[in-house]
């Protein structure tokens, strides 16, 4: 089973238990939030919209992560597509340089002090 299917089979058992919960307490209640106030409102509808309100804030949560990450991953690939274009280049012998510099000029030899 794979790690979706588990969260999915998570998600849809706990929808249930909040379903069921919700139908087993339908008497109607009081509600005050900050400045507002409802009266007789049934405790299914309450719970429901509770639970849809908290799971689109987790949703909406879990998208900024994930665009986040997203970019980073994107920046980071440059990064690597970069730096392996330029180990290419360094590691690519160039014939000019190292026919130069594998041969010591003359005047090295005079000013080492031993010649």
């Amino acid at each position: 089973m794979s790690r979706i299917q588990f969260y999915f089979i998570l998600a849809l058992f706990c929808a249930v238990l909040v379903a069921v919960f919700a139908v087993q307490n339908n008497d109607p209640v009081d509600i005050t939030f900050l400045f507002w106030h409802f009266g007789g409102i049934s405790k299914v509808l309450v719970i429901l919209v509770s639970t849809v309100v908290g799971a689109l804030l987790v949703l909406f949560l879990g998208f900024g992560q994930y665009f986040e990450k997203t970019r980073r991953v994107r920046r980071l690939e440059g990064e690597v597509r970069g730096l392996k274009s330029e180990l290419e280049k360094l590691s690519q012998p160039s014939e000019p340089a190292s026919a130069a510099g594998s041969t010591p000029p003359s005047d090295f030899k005079k000013i080492g002090g031993s010649g």
